[in-house]
């Protein structure tokens, strides 16, 4: 069975303004910043290591990107049929469409780079770890493939 994409909201300690989303993905995390509830920047691959060393999981977790009071965030019956359909296309038409999402500045990417991270690990979760593990840019992913 697949594994849901676990999202979890924290609050800057330093910044009230600023809320930091960790989305768990079977092989790693993704990291997104929200000020004042809108998205600020495009996000980061990276380790759980990483997000420990700089202090995040220390941080008040918060019900979603505006800093409202809860703990996480459920996946939507929506978010759950995209990712129903991101298993259809084969992986060369995934790899491609995790190219396109470089060049599309659009607040809701991250989460769909996520999906298709998901997808294509389960395709090929070796040649996934070693980029993920790896110093590989974003566009290099082809390359473990």
């Amino acid at each position: 069975m697949k594994k849901e994409i676990k999202r979890t909201f924290y609050r800057d300690a330093y910044n009230d303004n600023k809320v930091w989303e960790v989305a768990e993905l079977s092989g790693g995390h993704y990291l997104r910043q929200y000020i004042n509830g809108q998205q600020f920047g495009r996000g980061l691959r990276t380790t759980k290591k990483h997000i420990q060393e700089i202090g995040i999981f220390d941080f008040e977790k918060v019900q979603d990107e505006t800093g409202a009071a809860m703990e996480g965030k459920e996946t939507t019956q929506a978010e759950n049929l995209a990712v129903k359909m991101i298993a259809n296309p084969d992986t060369e038409r995934l790899l491609e469409q995790w190219e396109l999402t470089e060049k599309i500045n659009d607040p809701h990417i991250p989460t769909v780079r996520g999906w298709l991270m998901d997808e294509l690990e389960k395709r090929n979760p070796e040649g996934f770890e070693k980029w993920l593990d790896g110093e590989a840019l974003d566009g290099e992913l082809r390359t473990y493939f």
